[in-house]
């Protein structure tokens, strides 16, 4: 239970650092609770991916070729900077509130979003790689049903984290309906945050 316990705390100190997803599903929550769920239901599909990725050692034959990091950093960089735009160009042109009722936005198109923004991104299989074998039983070697069993206590608390904030976004923007958190405001801050990190993806290629 400890041990548990320990994984727990540290996920979550590593989910509260902001990153592309977090901006991703704050600009997803100003379009609406079902924009939201698809986003993040998109991000733990993408996250289970990159665990079994890291289960079945993929992040060894990464780091026997880095080009292929380097590769997907681009790609990953571009593609964050795409969305990033997207919102910035939703936020500029939308003269609705938060709620903006007449817009709807279908949740699988913001769920294969969440998807390809996790899987733009290779780090998390190193990540994986590293962090979950240190929380198994003494003794255990590292295998996919372990990562899967510690995937799913990390999903867990990701998701609540994702709907945490996502629940603060829909509260604030009720409550200063017209004032600054506005659909567009949202948009345009997540839209800007989005452009930084991809940024941020390609100053690491430096």
């Amino acid at each position: 239970m400890e041990t548990i316990a320990s994984f727990v705390l540290a996920s979550s100190l590593v989910i509260l650092v902001p990153g592309p997803a977090t901006f991703f599903v704050m600009g997803q929550a100003g379009r609406g609770m079902a924009a939201a769920a698809g986003g993040i239901a998109g991000i733990v599909v993408g996250d289970i991916v990159l665990i079994t990725g890291a289960g079945l050692g993929f992040a060894a034959l990464v780091a026997q070729w880095p080009f292929l990091i380097d590769a997907i950093k681009v790609l990953g960089s571009a593609y964050v900077a795409y969305i990033g735009i997207g919102l910035i160009r939703q936020a500029l042109t939308s003269r609705g509130s938060m709620d903006n009722r007449g817009q709807i936005v279908p949740p699988r198109r913001q769920f294969a979003k969440g998807i390809a923004l996790t899987l733009s991104n290779p780090k998390p299989i190193i990540f994986f790689a590293g962090f979950f074998p240190a929380f198994l039983p003494l003794g255990h070697q590292p295998t996919l049903l372990g990562f899967y069993a510690l995937g799913a206590i990390f999903q867990v608390v990701n998701v609540c984290y994702f709907a945490a904030l996502t629940l603060l976004v829909r509260f604030f923007s009720r409550s200063l309906s017209g004032a600054v958190f506005q659909a567009a405001t949202v948009n345009l801050l997540s839209g800007i945050a989005l452009l930084i990190c991809s940024g941020i993806l390609l100053a690491t290629l430096l």
